[in-house]
């Protein structure tokens, strides 16, 4: 059995407040979204360590 010598670690820290629910992405492997107390849904795209995408799910 072959392992690859690196493994990725990517922390999102885009919620401000507790994460709730993680969603993944069928059709996209490299992404998922999270919503959070913070009354946001957050867009992640994994291959990008720094950026969140942000909906509102409450005004």
């Amino acid at each position: 059995l072959m392992r690859k010598l690196e493994t990725y670690h990517n922390q999102f820290v885009c919620h401000s407040g507790t994460t709730y629910e993680i969603a993944t992405v069928p059709t996209e492997p490299h992404s998922f979204l999270s919503c959070g107390e913070d009354c946001t849904v957050r867009y992640y795209d994994l291959r990008i360590k720094t950026a969140c995408n942000v909906s509102r799910c409450k005004e």
